[in-house]
Order: structure tokens, then C-alpha cells, then sequence
């Protein structure tokens, strides 16, 4: 043995001598003596010098540093250490009444006793006995019924009860015990109690719990207990609902006869300060109703903004989501703080979401808000967090944070490119499992791409070949979204990847995308299966048509126009292709004639009137034509078309007093519409055009008088009766 340790058991034995008649000089201090007792219990290698060391040291008068010692052996010291503070416990009977500190000393064992393994356990829960079980059968409970004790610490302790059963209490805690989630601690607490037999004086207390012990497996003991249980929380929980309604109505009864704004304002923030958590969630949801209806005050949003870390996360979310809807007030810093802690799911995905609106709302060059890049880039980082490691929900609301927050660039070129990463990445692992969900990445992806020239270049170089590659996908969804993404990236790629593997032919839903895309940047190559798809889409073939002949040359426009009897659309979607074939100069003059027999017959005059001036122009116009135009030009009132038409129609054959050409000038000139000046002009514009040595021109010309206006006659105004007449009438009145 070592002359130090020699030496401490040396000192150790007198000071345990009755007469203390040789003391050393420190060992009248009390601390000195602790530290050898101290030193004494961690590394002597007797058993009986550790245990009276122990006991000394419970015994010491200096209480909180003995404390401290035993705490340290039972949380870091040797297991020799621990079971002589345990014997030293349990061989009390000659000083256990005046231990000081009893219950901090039983608390301590308990907490070893629910962490430690069986054997040590066993030693721990002997070290109890000899304490009154109200000293320590509370905390036995709390620890037992606690989610954080582990099943070890709960079988432990489970034993401990089992040497206490002829207490009443004890048997009520192993009752319990059959609630417990984890099922092999409950049988194990109803396989003690059937193995349990009370005491005779008390049989006839525990008369039922010992019939139903007998006569029940352990696994149906623990099946009444819980369908017991639920019964008692549901009554619980029906009362509480009573007196909760209860509550609210009258708060509802309360705000409804507040007339005054002032008066509202006011009751609404004195209720957000209520200790009541109902009533808490009742002002928030009357500051969510009254932004439905109009600005909240600034009083409300205030105080709103210290609900955010509220102790009920139900309230927490209930503000946050509030919160997406009140940026203005700017909440960042109390949603940056609170979500750095946040432990509910649901709470922190509502923060999060009024984090983004928060950043994004102060990143709006009219903002007077301003967020701290540092919130801004904290939200950027949760939400690739939550692509890489959160539920569906989850993700899907990171990546439409990540369009928001990137929307006003300030974001480095590589962290960008991170972010994107981090989505692609996503869509690549779940579209093999989901690829609805997949699609639903793509559908919010779309709008990160649209922001700028920058981002398609980037989404280009990173999604174009997975996107390319889902364009064989069966799925619709999935393959809509694709075509969505490629649309924003480049949508003459996309049209070539349409066109080659003619994925119009897959779904009406890609069929109408299809249409859109080919309307938006369709050129030639398109129109033929376009028209292949008017019986199925008129509307929307149409449409796309009508676009590509806006921005391509007349041979485009040449080819709707010849294939145009042929459409099954609306007459109304031709007559739109007819004019928007028109509007191409290089447009071919069998276009023109196609044209205009087209438009004469739906009547659209106006519109007909261009063809044959074209045609009239050319040269080209057949007596037909000619007889069409003339029509056409006297329905609009056009003298000079008209005049220029019959010059033409004079030099046939047919031109006589009877004809067609005469009953439509006739008609013009006859119109009560015209103006004399008009008529004039045309009767002057008429006479200019050579006869081309047609007797039947001047017959013409003579019968061409406009009918003369009726002069209005004017009433005839009475003379006024002369001086002898009027002397006659007053004598014959004074003569009556």
C-alpha cells in the first residue's frame, strides 16, 4: 500500500475514533476532511474504508459542497464509488434521523436508479428501502411516466416498485405503467402485478384490481386500461370543449357590440396579452378577419410581431401565418430568432414562409422596409436545407422561397448555381419514386427560370438534359411540367423536341401546350401539323395559325389561304385567318382571288375590297369578279373602287341600259345618305370615263339624274283682315 493512501486511512481512523483525542491540526476544518473522504472514496481499494468515507461525507455539516461530491460519483465516478455511497445509504439505522437534506439525497438515487444497469439498480433500489415511500414514491412516478426516461431506466425502476407494493400509492403507479407506450414495459409492469399479492388487512381495497389480475392476460389488463383512460379523456376533453365555446361566445358577443374602431383595436390587443391561450388564438384570428376586410392597424401588428415565440406553437404558426400577409410591418428579425429554435414542423414551416414574404417584400425597390442580407441569406439557406432533407410540403415551399429571394439577384454567381443544384438534385431522387411530385418541383421550378436571362442560362447548362430525357415520360403531369420548364428556357428548342418526337399526338393536354407554344414561336414547319389537329382544337389551331402568318412571309399565308375551304372551325376563325392573310403584300394573286371569293360570300365587304383592288391591280379580274366588285365597292360607298371597276364593265358585251352595273350606279347616286357635294363628284368622276365607242355609255350617262329633292313648300301666310272689315266684325259683335 502506498504511504499516501497508508496515510489517509491513517487520518480517516482518527477521525472516526470516540475520544478525538490525537487530532491532526486540519482536520478541524471541514472542507480539508471532505477532500479526504473525498479522496478516500474514489481510490481506496477497500470497500468498508469507501462506504465510512461515504457515509461521512452525507453526514458532513457542509452540506451543498457533500452534495456536489455525491453528485459527481453518481454522474462520472467509478462504480466502487457509487455502490459505497449506496451501502452507505442503506446502513442508516444508527444516524438516518439526523441526515440532513433527505430529499435532495432520494432524488439523486432515483435519477441514478432510472439511468443505471439492472445490477446497480437492484443496489439503488435496496438503498431506498429504508427511506418512507412518500419520500420518494413521487418522483419514482414522475420518472416511470416520463417519455425521457429510457426503457432501461423504466425496468429499473419498475423493480423498485415491485419491493413496495404494500403500499397503496405503489400499486396505483404500477397501474399506471400499463399506459406506457412501449408495450414490453407495460407487460412487464402487469406481470408484477399478477405475481402481487396484498397483505390481508388490505385485500378487500385492491379486491377488484386482484380479480381482474387473475382472470386477465397482461396484454388485456393493458387494453382496459387504455380504453379507460380514453374514456376519461374524452369526457375531459368534451367539458373542455364546453367551457372553451362558452368562452369565445362571449368574447364574440363582446367584439360584435363594440361599435368603435378605437374601442376594437383596443380589446383585440388587450386579448393577444391573456394569459389564456384560447383567448390569445381568439384575437388572432380577429386580426386575420379584420385584414380580410381592411388595413390592420399598426397597434395590432406590433403586438402580433411578440406572439411570434409564443409558448403554444398552434398560436406560433397561427401568428406566422398571419404574418405572410403583414410584411409591412416588418417581422423578419422576430422570424429569423424564433425559427433558429423552433421545434414544431408546422410552426416552422408557417415562419419560414413569413420569412421569405418579409425578405421578399423589403427587396421591392419601392420597399421602405429593410431586411438585413444576413436574414436573407439565412432564409436562402433553410430553404435548401428543406429541399435536401424536408417532406413534400416542405420542399415545395423552399422552391418557391428560392424564386422569391433570388428575384432581386444580390446572390452571388456560385451561390446561385448552389441553390439550383440543390432543386435538380431533389427532382432527380424522387422522380423515380413520385413523379407527381417530381412534376410538382418542375411546376414551381418554371418561375425561378422566367426571372431573367441569367437564370435560363443556368437552367440551360443544368435541367435541359434531364428535362430532355423526361419528355419520354408517360406520365402527363410530369411531362407538362417539363415542357413547361423547356417553354421558359428556350421555346424554339422546345418546338424542335415537339416537332421530332410529335409529342402533340400524346394527350389533349400537351396537344393545347403544343398549340400555345407554336402560336408564341411556330414558324412553316409547324402549319402542317397544325392543320392536322383543327378537327380536334379548331380554336386553338386557328389561333396558332393566324400567329406563325403574322411573322413569316406570304408563302405561308398562301398555303393557309388555298387549304382554307378545307378548316372545320368556325366560320368566324376563317374570316380571322382570311384578314390576317390580307396584311402579307407578298401575298400570291391566286391567294387574292381564293380571298376574295371567300370574303364576298361571308359578306365582309370591307375585307373583300382590298382582294379585288389587288386583283384590279393586277389586272386579273374576271366579269364575275368584276360583278362582285362592283357589289362589294357600292355596299361600302367606295365612288372611286367602284368608278375604277366600271371602266372595266363598260367594255363587255353585256353592258346595256338593264344591266347590273346600271341598277347598282343608279342605286349610289339614288342614296339618300350620299350628299349632293358626293353625288356630284360622282357624276363628274362618271362622265370622265372614255366609252370606248359604246353608243350604250352615253344612254347611259342621260339616265343618270339623281331624283330632285322635293322643295319644301312653304304655309301661305293669312292677310290680315283691312280697316272696313274690321269695322263690320265690331258691329256685328256689338249688333249679337
Amino acid at each position: 500500500m502506498k504511504i499516501k493512501t497508508a496515510l489517509q486511512i491513517f487520518t480517516m481512523l482518527l477521525l472516526l475514533t470516540a475520544s478525538g483525542e490525537r487530532h491532526f491540526a486540519f482536520a478541524d476544518e471541514e472542507n480539508e476532511k471532505l477532500e479526504i473522504y473525498k479522496s478516500t472514496l474514489s481510490s481506496d481499494k477497500e470497500p468498508q474504508m469507501r462506504a465510512s468515507a461515504a457515509k461521512q461525507i452525507l453526514l458532513s455539516n457542509q452540506q451543498k459542497e457533500a452534495l456536489e461530491i455525491i453528485k459527481q460519483v453518481f454522474s462520472s465516478g467509478s462504480p466502487e464509488s457509487q455502490q459505497a455511497v449506496l451501502q452507505a445509504i442503506e446502513n442508516r439505522d444508527t444516524w438516518e434521523k439526523k441526515l440532513p437534506r433527505r430529499q435532495e439525497y432520494v432524488n439523486i438515487v432515483v435519477n441514478f436508479l432510472s439511468s443505471s444497469d439492472a445490477a446497480m439498480a437492484q443496489q439503488a433500489a435496496q438503498s431506498l428501502s429504508g427511506f418512507g415511500y412518500t419520500e420518494y414514491g413521487e418522483k419514482l412516478k414522475e420518472k416511470l411516466l416520463s417519455e425521457n426516461t429510457s426503457k432501461k431506466g423504466k425496468l429499473n425502476l419498475l423493480h423498485t416498485l415491485s419491493l413496495n407494493l404494500t403500499e397503496k400509492k405503489a400499486v396505483e403507479t404500477m397501474i399506471a405503467a400499463l399506459d406506457l407506450k412501449d408495450k414490453e414495459v407495460a407487460k412487464k409492469a402487469a406481470e408484477i402485478l399478477q405475481g402481487w399479492a396484498p397483505e390481508e388487512d388490505n385485500s378487500k381495497v385492491w379486491e377488484e384490481y386482484i380479480k381482474e389480475l387473475k382472470e386477465k392476460s397482461p396484454e388485456q389488463l393493458i387494453e382496459n386500461k387504455l380504453k379507460a383512460q380514453n374514456k376519461t379523456i374524452k369526457e375531459l376533453e368534451n367539458y373542455s370543449g364546453r367551457l372553451k365555446n362558452e368562452l369565445l361566445d362571449t368574447l364574440n358577443r363582446l367584439y360584435d357590440s363594440t361599435k368603435e374602431t378605437e374601442q376594437k383595436v383596443a380589446l383585440i390587443i388587450e386579448k393577444l396579452e391573456s394569459p389564456n391561450f384560447n383567448v390569445r388564438l381568439w384575437a388572432v384570428r380577429k386580426a386575420e378577419q379584420w385584414r380580410s376586410n381592411a388595413e390592420v392597424p399598426d397597434q395590432i401588428k406590433e403586438k402580433l410581431k411578440t406572439l411570434i415565440s409564443d409558448e403554444k406553437a398552434q398560436l406560433r404558426k397561427a401568428t406566422a401565418e398571419l404574418m405572410v400577409y403583414l410584411a409591412e410591418c416588418n417581422p423578419s428579425q422576430e422570424l429569423y430568432t424564433q425559427l433558429q429554435r423552433e421545434t414544431n414542423p408546422e410552426a416552422k414551416l408557417a415562419q419560414f414562409e413569413a420569412l421569405t414574404e418579409s425578405c421578399y417584400f423589403g427587396l421591392l425597390q419601392s420597399s421602405e422596409v429593410k431586411v438585413e442580407p444576413k436574414v436573407r441569406v439565412f432564409a436562402l439557406n433553410t430553404a435548401r436545407n428543406m429541399i435536401q432533407n424536408g417532406n413534400r410540403t416542405q420542399v415545395l415551399s423552399a422552391v418557391e422561397s428560392i424564386r422569391k429571394l433570388l428575384d432581386r439577384n444580390g446572390i452571388s454567381e456560385e451561390e446561385t448555381r448552389a441553390y439550383f443544384k440543390a432543386i435538380l438534385k431533389k427532382y432527380q431522387s424522387v422522380v423515380t419514386e413520385s413523379q407527381n411530385y417530381a412534376a410538382e418541383i418542375l411546376e414551381r421550378s418554371a418561375g425561378l427560370f422566367a426571372q431573367n436571362a441569367h437564370y435560363r442560362s443556368i437552367a440551360v447548362k443544368l435541367f435541359e438534359p434531364a428535362l430532355s430525357q423526361t419528355l419520354s415520360s408517360k406520365n402527363d403531369k410530369l411531362l407538362s411540367a417539363a415542357i413547361s420548364c423547356l417553354e421558359v428556357i428556350s421555346k424554339s428548342d422546345l418546338l424542335q423536341k415537339i416537332r421530332s418526337a410529335e409529342l402533340y399526338n400524346r394527350s389533349e393536354q400537351i396537344l393545347s401546350k403544343s398549340l400555345q407554344i407554336a402560336s408564341q414561336a411556330g414558324n412553316g414547319k409547324d402549319v402542317k401539323w397544325i392543320e392536322s389537329k383543327i378537327k380536334q382544337m379548331p380554336e386553338q389551331a386557328a389561333d396558332a395559325l393566324k400567329s406563325i402568318m403574322k411573322r413569316t412571309d406570304g408563302k405561308v399565308s398562301d398555303t393557309v389561304v388555298s387549304h382554307l375551304q378545307s378548316y372545320d372551325m368556325p366560320e368566324k376563325k376563317k374570316a380571322e385567318l382570311l384578314e390576317a392573310a390580307m396584311q402579307k403584300n407578298n401575298l400570291s394573286i391566286g391567294s387574292f382571288k381564293t380571298a376574295a371569293n371567300a370574303l364576298y360570300s361571308r359578306n365582309m365587304h370591307q375585307q373583300a375590297a382590298v382582294c379585288y383592288r389587288k386583283l384590279m391591280s393586277a389586272d386579273t379580274l374576271s366579269p364575275e369578279q368584276q360583278n362582285r366588285a362592283l357589289n362589294v365597292f357600292a355596299k361600302i360607298k367606295d365612288y372611286s373602287g367602284f368608278s375604277e371597276v366600271l371602266k372595266l364593265v363598260i367594255s363587255r358585251t353585256d353592258f346595256t341600259k338593264d344591266s347590273q352595273a346600271h341598277k347598282l350606279t343608279l342605286s349610289l347616286l339614288n342614296d339618300k345618305e350620299i350628299s349632293k357635294e358626293n353625288k356630284a363628284a360622282f357624276l363628274e368622276k362618271l362622265s370622265t370615263i372614255p366609252a370606248t365607242g359604246k353608243a350604250e355609255w352615253k344612254k347611259f350617262l342621260d339616265s343618270l339624274t339623281p331624283e330632285k329633292e322635293e322643295q319644301k313648300k312653304e304655309p301661305k301666310k293669312q292677310s290680315k283682315p283691312s280697316e272696313p272689315d274690321k269695322d263690320k266684325n265690331q258691329k256685328k259683335e256689338k249688333q249679337k
